[in-house]
């Protein structure tokens, strides 16, 4: 099977070998994305915050151990992946704060009466942060 290699730019020493997923992987991989997706979408506004807001708060609490990976891995100075992790972290605390007002429904007026919009999920949302960060 084929393999991906992680070298440790500084040393070249390798790090560790993942093997490839195969296709039957990837489909595996996005039936289970599509299901958590189907319990997601009728997770309250306020719970998704809840969840993205622990995001925020696992990656801070494994920041250090985070950064050490980067430094390995990409040879990224040990207190850019720190600011890296703490973006990331933001990002979800930003998304907990600001969602929930951002995707409730609104109530307009409408010549013929009122009308409903509302936000609603339609699918998996991958998010991925640039390595080569700041």
């Amino acid at each position: 099977m084929a393999q991906l290699t992680t070298i440790n730019p500084a040393t070249n020493e390798t790090l560790k070998q993942y093997d490839l997923m195969s296709d039957q992987d990837v489909e595996q991989a996005i039936e289970l994305c599509h299901a958590a997706y189907e319990d997601w979408r009728l997770t309250s506004l306020a719970k998704r915050a809840s969840v993205i807001r622990a995001i925020a708060d696992a990656l801070r609490a494994r920041k250090d151990e985070y950064a050490e990976l980067m430094t390995r891995e990409t040879g990224k100075r040990f207190q850019d992946g720190q600011a890296e992790i703490e973006l990331c972290a933001s990002i979800c605390e930003y998304t907990a704060d600001e969602g929930p007002s951002e995707l409730a429904d609104e109530t307009r007026e409408r010549p013929d009466g009122k009308g409903l919009v509302t936000y609603s999920p339609i699918g998996v949302i991958y998010g991925i942060q640039p390595w080569n960060f700041p």
